[in-house]
């Protein structure tokens, strides 16, 4: 529906893809109706968000555990692998920092609340994008899974391995569907620091904690040594 201009078009396409074969559990069929989506779409749409869209169908149908998902997963993975690969490279050809050092205009700092000049940082540094990426790949059915699950066993087995494979302690605060424009949107959240608390932030974490455990303002906050120096 979300890639439908309309309740029309969706209907009309959800028509025209239920005359086809009975569905499956097959990587070949979700193939097939992914295949059978590009066609009715215009070029600018992305191959994967399709393929995204059909791998939830999937999941509701057969349950996150089905390995003819896993397995499609995977292929989307080294697709997207392959997709990225120049952008990452690009990513990582820069500064072992994750900004420049750019100072914005001035303002009210995010963690210390003076009125200073600031600075961008990323919540996420750059240096860890390529590394969790491709995590949040190898459990992207889990994910979606977990923004819709209701019963309490399941949506604890789901958040287990979400965090074993990411590292991220909240799965709430990842994008509910999967797709290249979601992670990226995901990874490049920023906010507005003074130079002091920037440098100070990156002084006390290494990248990946501030990638895992303290992308967000209230998680530095809740540093007992941020909440010191701030």
């Amino acid at each position: 529906m979300q890639l439908c201009s309309s309740d029309e078009e969706a209907n009309a396409i959800a028509e025209a893809l239920a005359d086809q074969d009975p569905f499956e559990e097959s990587v070949d069929y979700l193939q097939k109706v992914a295949d059978s989506f590009l066609g009715y779409f215009d070029d600018d749409l992305l191959e994967i968000d399709i393929k995204a869209a059909v791998r939830a169908v999937a999941i509701e149908c057969w349950g996150y555990e089905s390995h003819i998902i896993s397995y499609a997963e995977e292929i989307e993975l080294n697709n997207s692998d392959d997709k990225d690969n120049d952008q990452d490279k690009e990513i990582l050809s820069q500064s072992d920092s994750d900004d420049d050092g750019e100072m914005l205009r001035e303002g009210e700092c995010e963690l210390c609340e003076r009125t200073i000049k600031l600075t961008r940082h990323h919540l996420i540094p750059k240096s860890t994008w390529p590394r969790m990426k491709k995590k949040l790949w190898q459990v992207a059915s889990e994910i979606e899974s977990y923004h819709c699950e209701t019963d309490f066993q399941k949506l604890s087995i789901l958040k287990d391995k979400i965090q074993k494979t990411t590292g991220i302690r909240n799965p709430a605060e990842l994008p509910t569907a999967i797709s290249h424009a979601t992670i990226r949107n995901y990874l490049s959240q920023v906010c507005s620091i003074c130079r002091p608390c920037h440098s100070t932030v990156h002084r006390i974490h290494d990248e990946w904690e501030l990638a895992t455990e303290f992308h967000t303002i209230d998680q530095l906050l809740e540093c007992t040594t941020i909440q010191g120096y701030v």
